[in-house]
């Protein structure tokens, strides 16, 4: 009777060993961006997609710069949640304008049409995942308070 509790012991504990160590099912840790890091990244994938001139690039650089930042203080201000929601829709818009002024009209068209690809893109993504949750919105109550 000891030597098969041991043995279960022995086969449990190796099991559980393996799962622990396995580094591919957990999600890797990715070193946080600086703003001009954010701004240098997103400034050089619109240069590559819109072929920008330097000047432009520079202009659309600090744009980013200064959404980045401004971002960043916004996030970590403490109001609520749909306070900071109305900041960062405000934010987008001021964005998208003045980096609409710094194009062409050529590359304010295709600019126009890769945002669409993009919304297009989330929004199946958000269908896929509507399907994947285990409640629904409606399906999920509020706790009753007051009791």
């Amino acid at each position: 009777m000891k030597k098969l509790l041991l043995s279960a012991l022995i086969a449990v504990s190796a099991i559980s060993a393996t799962y622990a160590q396995d580094s591919t099912r957990t999600r890797q840790h990715r070193p946080r961006l600086t703003a001009e890091q954010r701004a240098e990244r997103s400034s050089a994938a619109l240069a590559e997609k819109l072929s920008l001139s330097a000047e432009q690039k520079k202009k659309i650089y600090n744009i980013e710069l200064d959404r980045t930042k401004r971002l960043q203080t916004t996030l970590q201000s403490q109001e609520d949640r749909n306070a900071k929601s109305e900041e960062r829709k405000a934010l987008m818009q001021d964005t998208k304008s003045k980096i609409d002024a710094v194009l062409t009209t050529e590359q304010r068209t295709k600019l126009q049409s890769l945002r669409a690809e993009q919304r297009d893109k989330m929004r199946k993504h958000a269908e896929a995942a509507k399907g994947k949750r285990k409640f629904k919105k409606s399906e999920i109550t509020s706790p009753v308070s007051g009791s």
